[in-house]
């Protein structure tokens, strides 16, 4: 089973997991791509529907994006436009898709809101991600890895 796993938002990342035979191998991790600067920075939904494309999940598990408390008003609509533009693409690829509260898939890895303890479950549980979780800013592909984890585990489907 191939699936895709997606922390959503203008810093956020994407993973392509594959399941064989009880292994779970990591396809492909990538930083969300963006267009544009300051204030009109957005998703290049052209690109990432091409990354979706190229790797052809079955399903795609993506953090439910929820409003933060202590968030400004203007990073918060740039942070739903983002989510909904990820949920767009996906939707146009026909490929289904299933939202999952990040308190859900937290609590089921036994994970707190630290970054830096979610980078460390996900190179225990995937420790072949190494590279692509060398930088402090991987923790969104850390988080990724370990929301794909959960759906894999889960077996969960929209």
């Amino acid at each position: 089973m191939k699936i895709a796993a997606i922390d959503p938002g203008l810093t956020g990342a994407a993973v392509v997991l594959e399941q064989i035979g009880g292994v779970v191998m990591l396809i492909s991790a990538i930083d969300l791509p963006i267009m544009g600067d300051g204030a009109k920075r957005r998703l290049d939904a052209f690109t990432f529907a091409h990354w979706l494309n190229d790797h052809a999940p079955t399903h795609v598990y993506i953090e439910a994006g929820r409003a933060m408390p202590k968030q400004g008003v203007t990073s918060m609509f740039r942070y739903g436009r983002a989510c909904g533009a990820i949920e767009g693409v996906v939707a146009a690829r026909g490929v289904p898709m299933t939202l999952v509260e990040p308190a859900t898939w937290k609590r089921y890895l036994h994970l707190n809101s630290s970054k830096e303890d979610c980078r460390a479950r996900a190179l225990q549980l995937l420790p072949s991600a190494a590279p692509e979780l060398q930088r402090v800013k991987d923790h969104h592909r850390a988080e990724a890895i370990l929301l794909g984890f959960y759906g894999l585990e889960k077996g969960i489907s929209a």
